[in-house]
């Protein structure tokens, strides 16, 4: 034997061994894998000699939560049946279902198979099935405060200044309309930061502008709101007749995804006047100096120079009035008096400069008492009321006097109302007797000075 015969042979010895012992630990792996594999199939029988383990393609997710049901069976003779309880109230007989959860919550899913010769095997498992979660969104707005631009067709609002009825009644008629003016772009831009935790699609933007309060000169207040809808409004730049009022808006972003949850963001920014109405302003400011507002706190010399001013310019201002009237005349009557009121309001300010002429007149004796003079038989819990006025519009204050003997004492001194509160404190079967001293009050206190006028005693008996 030759060294060259003697290595092949201990070579080949070498890989059989190698061959040998690889076979063995695949082998020992196998037996493993049976061993845990039957095992484990093992857990699921219930029944003898049927075996039946069953799988899911997806055991935990969000609603709505598709899953796809299979199974593996052994040891079973014909055709064998499949009954499937998915937990909710809902079964199926297909081999391999698939089936829907649409509400979260956890299932107990059972599988119950039967072959020809009556052998039946139940395996179970759980499923759960969770919240989808809303969007988050954050609304930004640029900018958050910012003065209103005095340009274009807007002018005219501007002028007749919004906070009066005509010009409210412009600015509705306006945005209410299809016209060119109601897509001017604006200044005012919003956009809505969106995540979603479950990465749906976000299927609509839905923003919510919400102006500043209209005071009528009804007395009625009113909250415009409009509504700007769309799958690609991320973005919005609202158009300028919307955010022209200078005041405080509200914008709100309504966010949806494609699993149906909404969830919103509310954020505020403001509108100030415009260059050309602070000039006004200051205008407006020097005349509330001299006959507005604070007339009153002007010296007595002051206020009487100031009266002496008034007494020529009141000609003037009653010229202008009837003139103003007779242009006005034709138009129907509501229309009428509220374009006067604009008139009066913005070039005389009426409400403050009746109180600049001397106060001649003394209030009016007040009357309509209620209960009524002599009325008997009335409620323990009624209250006083009266009516007065003065004719040269000058606030009113009263003194209050009550009790059940007469003349009444005073209850209640400098009191600005027509209607007194007695707090059901009157007793059955009793004569009260009660009595009103109105006071006027003109802000020129340079002349006339305040006027005092004494009503009569009135009784009334309780039931």
């Amino acid at each position: 034997m030759n060294n060259t015969d003697y290595i092949e042979r201990k070579l080949q010895r070498v890989i059989y061994t190698f061959i040998v012992a690889v076979i063995i630990i695949v082998a020992a792996f196998a037996a493993t894998i049976y061993y845990y594999e039957t095992k484990e199939i093992s857990r699921a029988v219930v029944g003898e000699g049927l075996f039946v383990k069953a799988f899911v393609d997806n055991s935990v997710g969000t609603a709505p939560l598709a899953v796809n049901f299979s199974s593996l069976l052994f040891n079973f003779e014909g055709t064998p049946t499949y009954h499937w309880d998915f937990g909710d109230g809902n079964t199926s007989n297909a081999t391999s279902p698939a089936y829907t959860y649409n509400k979260p919550g956890e299932y107990t899913c059972n599988l119950t198979v039967i072959d020809i010769d009556g052998k039946n095997v139940t395996t179970s498992f759980r499923i759960l099935v969770s919240v989808n979660q809303p969007p988050t969104v954050v609304a930004l707005v640029t900018p958050t405060t910012s003065p209103r631009p005095s340009k274009g067709a807007l002018w005219l609002i501007q002028l007749l200044k919004l906070t009066f009825s005509i010009g409210e009644i412009l600015h509705k008629a306006i945005l209410e309309s299809n016209s060119s003016v109601t897509k001017k772009e604006g200044w005012i831009t919003c956009e809505a930061q969106v995540s979603d935790p479950e990465g749906d699609e976000i299927v609509n933007y839905k923003w919510e502008l919400t102006l500043p309060a209209i005071y009528y000169m009804s007395g009625t207040v009113e909250w415009p709101k409009y509504t700007f809808e769309g799958k690609d409004l991320k973005t919005i730049t609202f158009p300028m007749i919307y955010t022209f009022r200078n005041g405080q808006y509200d914008v709100r972003v309504n966010v949806t995804d494609s699993a149906g949850n909404t969830r919103g963001d509310i954020k505020r920014f403001n509108v100030e006047k415009s260059n050309l109405e602070g000039t006004i302003g200051v205008m407006k400011l020097i005349w509330n100096n001299m006959w507005g507002p604070n007339f009153d706190y002007q010296t007595e010399p002051a206020q009487k120079i100031l009266i002496k001013i008034w007494t020529v310019l009141g000609p003037a201002q009653t010229a202008m009035n009837n003139m103003v009237k007779r242009i006005l005349a034709p138009l129907p009557p509501d229309l009428r008096d509220t374009i006067y009121s604009l008139y009066y309001t913005l070039i005389w300010d009426a409400k403050d400069t009746q109180y600049h002429k001397p106060n001649f007149n003394a209030p009016a004796i007040p009357s309509d008492p209620t209960p009524a003079n002599n009325d008997t038989s009335i409620s323990l819990d009624t209250n006083l009321s009266w009516s007065c006025s003065d004719t040269d519009g000058d606030r009113l204050s009263y003194d209050i006097y009550f009790g059940t003997f007469s003349p009444p004492p005073l209850v209640k001194a400098g009191y600005d109302k027509t209607t007194f509160e007695l707090g059901g404190a009157l007793i059955p079967g009793t004569t009260y007797y009660w009595k009103i001293v109105v006071r006027d009050h003109p802000k020129a206190s340079a002349y006339g000075g305040s006027k005092t006028v004494e009503g009569p005693i009135w009784k009334f008996t309780t039931v």
